[in-house]
């Protein structure tokens, strides 16, 4: 398995002192991505986008962040902002998992549907 971390790609099957680390990264990456999520659910939407920018300067490509920073703008009425960030998420291939595109796909439908855009 091969991870970039800190600008340089490790094997882990070579360097297993370096787990620490990754755990470390780990960490930092699910704990920002929580505080975002309470924040959306505080309606806090500014400080989401926030913690969503920090774990994408961590990790850009953890597509959760992506796609909670989309939610953020879709709630704030920025639908353009945030269907710019969910085609960004697709055409780089920033998906993780098959609910990320179930769940892009709703959101860009619910954008287009505030936009009044009902062919796309």
């Amino acid at each position: 398995m091969i991870k970039e971390l800190s600008g340089r790609y490790v094997s882990f099957r070579i360097r297993p002192f370096v787990y620490k680390e990754c755990l470390e990264y780990s960490k930092e990456v699910v704990k920002k991505l929580k505080l975002g999520e309470i924040y959306i659910l505080e309606k806090n939407f500014q400080k989401a986008i926030d913690k969503f920018n920090e774990v994408i300067k961590i990790d850009k490509t953890y597509s959760e962040a992506y796609i909670n920073k989309a939610i953020c703008y879709k709630n704030l009425k920025k639908y353009e902002e945030a269907l710019n960030i969910l085609n960004m998420t697709t055409r780089e291939g920033y998906i993780e998992k098959e609910g990320d595109l179930m769940k892009i796909f709703y959101i860009k439908g619910v954008c287009f549907k505030y936009l009044k855009k009902y062919k796309e």
